[in-house]
């Protein structure tokens, strides 16, 4: 005998059995969304704690951790805002930096913001690479500097340019070739760098590649117009914004900002008179035959800045407007000049600064030693007088108090 359900009773098992599927898939749909939010939560949590720290790459009196060079930075004039709304002259020292880079300058170690170019050289090789490269083959180097950063590139070994590049940096950043008639300089080729953020610079190419224009995502573009200085360097004239802001050069002994909507001007103007500018003054280096020492800037307000140079012409003491005491003084080491009648001049550009005394009076003193290819701080200590209080200070002792043996100063590999 078969044994069955009265239809009722078959009616509340199936109703049981639905409900607890329905159950079932609700407390899944629930167990699943508490994953997916626990997994996110996790991986922003493990974001959050692989972020490395922020490093500073130099001191905070200028001194740079890598290469012990002191750099120094000031805006000399601005308009029309901060960033793209306007335009910005910000002018920087450098002791490490050739004058070739100078600009409208022609000082050692000062340049502008508004200096980009294209350069190039051979790659260079360990000398104990085996076996050694074929001379012949050696790639070249192009080397983009926007004002704001530098990016390389690798290039093949014909002097004519590849329309491609293969970037050193890990940045989104592509260069590109375009080839007019021999692809030589002066034919009307250019190069175009397209930045990671949308930026495009064009670059046409010469004996001396200096940017021609630079458009920003947003629109805004500059446009960049050159004059032959009296050293034969091509040097810039004016900037001028599609905003309708210009900034105007007079040779080296001066700048000044113009809102074109109240004067009229062009890309070869001189600076119209009331134009809010900054005037500079120099010497003669005793160093490097035809280069200059940038003495003292003056600002619209008739402040001036004044600069003094020791040894190879490093800037060694900066007065603010006013005062009669350097509100830093650097002293440097001297570079150890390999053997032979003419060392390079080049070799002044690697002395390190090696202490530095504020207008307060508190001295930084600093010691290197070879690390691969970089000379880097062995210690950097902080002494303030006995008659002023320590100020609080992000600065400290680097390594241990040296029992380390003393190195050469500017060490060479």
């Amino acid at each position: 005998m078969t044994a069955s359900r009265t239809p009722w009773l078959n009616d509340v098992v199936e109703s049981k059995q639905e409900g607890l599927m329905d159950r079932v898939t609700r407390l899944l749909l629930i167990l699943t969304v508490l994953y997916l939010l626990a997994g996110q939560e996790s991986a922003l949590g493990q974001a959050d704690i692989n972020l490395p720290p922020r490093q500073d790459t130099k001191s905070g009196s200028g001194v740079s951790f890598k290469t012990g060079s002191f750099t120094l930075e000031g805006g000399d004039l601005s308009i029309g805002g901060p960033g793209l709304a306007g335009l910005q002259l910000v002018r920087s020292y450098n002791s490490s930096l050739s004058p070739s880079v100078a600009d409208n300058t022609n000082a050692q170690g000062w340049t502008y913001n508004i200096v980009a170019t294209v350069a190039r050289n051979r790659r260079t090789y360990s000398p104990d690479v085996e076996p050694p490269p074929d001379p012949m083959k050696i790639p070249l180097i192009y080397t983009v500097s926007t004002g704001s950063k530098t990016v390389s590139f690798l290039g093949g070994t014909s002097n004519v340019p590849p329309t491609n590049f293969t970037p050193l940096s890990s940045g989104d950043e592509m260069l590109l070739f375009t080839k007019v008639g021999t692809g030589l300089p002066g034919s009307g080729s250019t190069f175009t760098l397209t930045d990671s953020d949308g930026s495009v610079y064009v670059f046409p190419y010469a004996n001396q590649t200096r940017l021609q224009s630079v458009t920003y995502p947003d629109g805004t573009q500059h446009d960049f117009t050159y004059v032959v200085a009296p050293t034969g360097n091509r040097v810039t004239k004016s900037i001028i914004s599609n905003r309708g802001y210009a900034i105007l050069f007079e040779g080296s002994t001066k700048a000044c900002v113009v809102n074109m909507a109240e004067t009229y001007i062009t890309a070869t103007s001189s600076c119209p008179p009331g134009a809010w500018s900054v005037t500079y003054a120099y010497t003669t280096s005793t160093f490097n035959t035809g280069v200059k020492n940038l003495t003292g800037a003056t600002n619209a307000l008739g402040q001036t800045t004044t600069y003094e140079y020791v040894g190879a012409d490093h800037l060694g003491c900066v007065k603010e407007p006013g005062q009669t005491t350097c509100k830093i003084a650097n002293t440097y080491d001297v570079c150890i000049a390999p053997p032979g009648p003419n060392p390079p001049p080049n070799l002044r550009y690697s002395d390190r600064v090696i202490s530095q005394t504020t207008a307060t009076g508190e001295v930084y003193t600093y010691a290197y030693q070879l690390v691969g290819a970089y000379v880097v701080p062995m210690s950097f200590a902080v002494t303030s007088p006995a008659t002023a209080p320590r100020p609080r200070s992000p600065h400290r002792e680097m390594s241990p108090p040296s029992s380390r043996p003393t190195v050469p100063a500017c060490p060479r590999a």
